[in-house]
């Protein structure tokens, strides 16, 4: 097979409808991930969009997001590739992430030190092989899940903060 490096694609930035990205090809199943946690370790949250690839635009089929249990901002990237990869089971899906981080990991250019991840690495760099599945890094600006991540992060601080208030002995505004 191909050189793993090969695989990352850091592509030039292009205006498509309203969302300037990475390229993603006509035709194929484009899924953009995100994750994060509030605070830093704390809970772990994730975002993942899919898109098709139409000649003019990006049609959104769905998107979904989700709070998972306490990690850490590396986990919950993780994390969130899972969440996307589990919208779809096609021959053939290009992740976009804006983690340099997972998209490294992934490729298998870098080794990670958490034991529990691996078999999800392995996993993936299988079906990169396998079954034509890549991954991408753009910037969080082009990346179409943080919106949506940011949104649930936005929700996530609003109800932590009457029960510091109140940890504090201080007023809940109503």
């Amino acid at each position: 097979g191909a050189q793993a490096s090969s695989t990352i694609t850091r592509g030039a930035s292009l205006t498509r409808g309203r969302c300037s990205m990475a390229e993603p090809r006509v035709g194929e199943c484009a899924i953009f991930v995100d994750g994060a946690c509030y605070p830093n370790p704390g809970t772990m949250i994730v975002a993942a969009v899919q898109v098709r690839v139409t000649e003019n635009d990006f049609e959104r089929v769905q998107q979904a997001s989700d709070v998972l249990g306490p990690g850490t901002n590396n986990r919950a990237e993780f994390e969130a590739v899972r969440f996307g990869l589990g919208f779809v089971q096609p021959k053939s899906v290009a992740l976009y992430t804006d983690c340099e981080h997972i998209t490294r990991a992934l490729a298998g250019d870098i080794t990670l030190s958490a034991p529990e991840l691996a078999e999800f690495i392995e996993g993936f760099r299988t079906a990169m092989e396998q079954r034509g599945f890549s991954i991408n890094l753009l910037p969080s600006r082009a990346n179409l899940a943080h919106p949506l991540l940011q949104r649930e992060i936005r929700k996530l601080r609003e109800a932590q903060v009457p029960s510091f208030l109140k940890k504090q002995g201080r007023e809940v505004p109503s």
